[in-house]
This record gives structure tokens, C-alpha cells and sequence, in this order.
């Protein structure tokens, strides 16, 4: 059986916009959250300390790697 899919809508049938709705709310939400703490809490960072924050973990060169 093969399944029809109305222009603008999921295989499961939601409007895409009603998704893209949905996740934006989703993100107001997180940010919201995010910036909700007083700006006392907040503290200046310069790119060193950023760089530094953002750093990947290095990986032992050569050997195997261990679990």
C-alpha cells in the first residue's frame, strides 16, 4: 500500500508548519530559561578563557586507545 503524503504535511500527516511551530516554541522556552538568572551571576570571559572553556579533550598519540 502506498501511502500519499499532502503537500506541506509529514508522512504523519502534521502540517510542517505546525512542527516548525512547535520547535520554535520549544527553543523560546530553552532560552527563556537560559537568560532567566540575574545578570550578577554572569561574568566576563576574553577568548583565551573561551578557547580555553571550548577546548576538545587530546587524545594520547600512538598508543591504542583504551575503554
Amino acid at each position: 500500500m502506498v501511502k500519499r503524503v499532502i503537500a506541506g504535511t509529514t508522512p504523519y500527516g502534521r502540517l510542517r508548519s505546525d512542527l516548525e511551530g512547535d520547535a520554535f516554541d520549544r527553543l523560546r522556552k530553552e532560552l527563556a530559561q537560559g537568560f532567566a538568572a540575574p545578570d550578577s551571576t554572569y561574568h566576563e570571559l576574553d577568548a583565551e578563557m573561551v578557547i580555553a572553556r571550548n577546548a576538545r579533550p587530546t587524545r594520547p598519540q600512538g598508543g591504542a586507545q583504551s575503554d
